[in-house]
């Protein structure tokens, strides 16, 4: 449908459910960061409906910040691997601050004996 909300693009059943939650009054489109859109892009459609209708679930109108408070939502969603559905899609390394191992360069090796100093 039309993006009314100026969202960022996502799949029309996300958007969709996007827009009833702003529809509803329980969000705002301002209160809502790019960021919280990024967390959800990691999901398929099913999945991130899903987390939104979790989100909409909750204690919206005593929570100050509302991409916060969505963005605990996903985290919780991850750590429990949601339901029977597949990892989420592999979009990048939570913790790429390991360098890979250092591998020592093989040891020049001339002809046999050589390494004798007479």
């Amino acid at each position: 449908g039309f993006n009314r909300y100026n969202l960022p693009p996502m799949p029309d059943s996300v958007r969709d459910t996007f827009e009833r939650l702003i529809d509803s009054g329980v969000i705002a489109r301002a209160e809502l960061e790019e960021s919280a859109f990024e967390s959800l892009s990691d999901f398929s459609a099913a999945t991130a409906v899903e987390i939104l209708a979790r989100f909409g679930e909750g204690p919206l109108q005593t929570v100050a910040n509302k991409t916060g408070f969505l963005i605990g939502v996903i985290k919780r969603f991850r750590q429990q691997g949601g339901k029977g559905e597949g990892p989420p899609p592999y979009t990048r390394p939570l913790s790429s601050r390991a360098p890979p191992p250092a591998r020592a360069p093989p040891a020049p090796r001339g002809p046999a004996g050589s390494e004798l100093p007479f």
